[in-house]
């Protein structure tokens, strides 16, 4: 610990006493230096203690009083004087600006030599210096147990912390990298002595500050080598959380792009298995438009302990989260027409929720409103589950559907578009640049082979529904 005014005046060998300046009987003295100039301000600096017999100490009020305010501009911490000796009377003056400035004022006994507290200062100096090399060493030593070795899984930080003995924490995150105002340098250092706490700026993050808090009331204060050091391991510390969170964002959209596009295999179920908690809590699916920045919103999920995919795709976003308003209220914040399925416990009901979603944000978009959920949705001839509509499509489309996957036709588009026109043969034929008896063909060709009737209202119903299920669930 650094030798302070407090500590010299208990050292029974230097027989000193503080009369004025109590405020400052705290800060670090780090050289005592007799002087008899009468501006030792400019032979002594920052943290040094001016040691006089009187001589230089001016007469008068006036003069007293500045020789107490160039000092204190100077960085001088305080004024030690031989008691009975030189010195003229101190001013009330003198005394009263000591005390609002914190400018130590010391009484030394007339046979106490100043080579007593130089020497004690300096004791304590090289001291401090021995403590402040194994400290380093033993930050250097922590960074590098947690940087190499990888099985152990220690927060940088809170060791950091343990070693220098200072709580440590990051504010304002890497996520707010992207703002428009970065933190003012000047603005966010604090002064450790006024405050006990300190701040710091972590290169590579402008956004972000490293906060050091003391464990202890009496406490070193930190020199500049080992700030320096602290910004940096934050900033490992961040570059690593950076990236082990940009790896989990794609990995999950990677995953939920999997379900998107109906590749389901088992590797794909067990790898999502093992990144959300099915067995302790339900999710959604959520679909709205198109946002920007994805792996924002995952960042603020995840910040708020939700784990999530997220997926933006053409000119949507696909999300699957927590089954929490909060979770929810997250995602409205940035997604618009959200359209939100039934809560789903189960990998296999993945798929199921896609469509759910795709519904009831198709109505959110026709209804302009910021969330529809899937049980709220207006009435829809849709099946409610990937299963249903796999059913549907395998008896109604299979056949057409693989067609026209071997041979390339379009009898499904056909299908498709005579319906919508409201099996109207020649507005269909235009839409569809083909001749009317190509379309009649075709349709003769789509009843063949489906087994059911364009001329039969019930069996429409179940072609249309099925062309629905295929938009909704393929």
């Amino acid at each position: 610990m650094a030798l302070t005014a407090h500590l010299l005046t208990e050292i029974p060998e230097c027989g000193s006493k503080i009369i004025a300046g109590h405020g400052g009987q705290y800060q670090p003295i780090a050289w005592a230096h007799s002087c008899e100039e009468p501006e030792p301000w400019n032979w002594l600096g920052a943290t040094h203690l001016v040691m006089t017999t009187g001589l230089a100490i001016p007469a008068d009020a006036a003069g007293q009083r500045r020789y107490v305010e160039e000092c204190s501009a100077h960085g001088i911490v305080g004024v030690a004087i031989g008691q009975n000796m030189n010195a003229p009377k101190l001013t009330e003056a003198f005394l009263t600006r000591a005390n609002e400035l914190a400018f130590i004022v010391i009484l030394t006994q007339r046979e106490i030599p100043f080579i007593v507290l130089s020497r004690a200062i300096a004791d304590s100096e090289q001291r401090n210096e021995r403590e402040r090399l194994q400290r380093s060493n033993r930050l250097y030593e922590a960074v590098l147990l947690t940087t190499v070795d990888h099985s152990k899984d220690v927060n940088r930080l809170e060791l950091v912390g343990a070693t220098i003995g200072y709580n440590v924490s990051i504010i304002n995150d890497y996520k707010q990298e992207d703002a428009s105002e970065p933190i003012d340098d000047k603005k966010s250092h604090t002064a450790q002595a006024a405050s006990d706490a300190l701040e710091l700026p972590i290169p590579g993050f402008p956004q972000a500050l490293v906060r050091l808090t003391p464990q202890e009331p009496q406490h070193n204060p930190l020199e500049q080598g080992i700030r320096q050091h602290i910004s940096l391991i934050a900033a490992l510390e961040l570059q690593q959380k950076k990236t082990e969170r940009e790896k989990a964002y794609r990995q999950s959209a990677a995953l939920l792009s999997s379900f998107i596009d109906g590749v389901e295999t088992k590797d794909v179920e067990q790898r999502t298995s093992a990144m959300l908690d099915f067995e302790n809590q339900s999710y959604y699916i959520a679909i709205g438009n198109r946002i920007s920045n994805g792996i924002r919103l995952f960042h603020e999920l995840l910040d708020a302990g939700f784990r999530s995919a997220v997926y933006p795709q053409g000119q949507t976003t696909h999300i699957l989260c927590s089954a929490t308003t909060e979770a929810l209220e997250i995602v409205n914040k940035r997604v618009q027409h959200l359209g939100v399925s039934n809560s789903i416990r189960s990998v296999k009901d993945v798929r199921t929720g896609l469509g759910q979603a795709q519904l009831a944000h198709q109505s959110a978009v026709e209804r302009q409103m910021s969330v529809v959920y899937f049980r709220e949705r207006k009435a829809s001839i849709v099946p409610n589950s990937a299963p249903d509509a796999d059913l549907l499509i395998e008896q109604t489309l299979s056949q057409l559907l693989q067609h026209d996957k071997q041979h390339g036709s379009e009898y499904v588009r056909s299908l498709r578009v005579f319906l919508e026109e409201n099996r109207s043969w020649n507005v269909a034929a235009d839409k569809l640049h083909v001749h009317k008896q190509t379309l009649v063909y075709r349709m003769r060709r789509v009843a063949e082979m489906s087994g059911l009737r364009l001329d039969q209202t019930a069996d429409v119903a179940l072609f249309w529904a099925a062309l629905e299920a295929l938009d909704v669930y393929r």
